[in-house]
């Protein structure tokens, strides 16, 4: 076998590295495409969810006061500012992320929103 001059050395450890870096860069782009691919099937679903519902939104805003939306956990999913007033809070707060049943001061109302839902 022969010896490599350093300069051979040099030449063969860089191109290693260029490797590295090429395969790195390679997983990086399959990765971040499929992130991108999942976010962006999920921005279209929401989008169709919301345009199948909007019918039933402008339905609904007629015949109630009021018409929040809740998420999978039922937890309010909008902002719940036009559910804080109705409610008469006394300072408008967002009410994202809070539990619907939370917001009964009953414990037995709030059992019985747990077992209808």
């Amino acid at each position: 076998m022969r010896h490599l001059a350093a300069d051979d050395v040099l030449q063969v450890r860089l191109f290693n590295v260029r490797m590295l870096m090429a395969i790195l860069i390679c997983a990086w782009v399959v990765f971040s495409g499929q992130r991108w691919r999942e976010q962006a099937r999920k921005n279209i679903e929401a989008q169709l969810l919301r345009e199948k519902t909007s019918a039933c939104r402008v339905l609904m805003d007629r015949f109630y006061d009021l018409v929040t939306d809740l998420d999978s956990s039922v937890a309010i999913a909008d902002s719940g500012r036009d559910l804080a007033r109705f409610l008469e809070y006394d300072t408008v707060v967002s009410l994202e992320g809070t539990k619907f049943d939370e917001l009964f001061t009953n414990e037995e109302e709030q059992e019985l929103f747990r077992e209808r839902v």
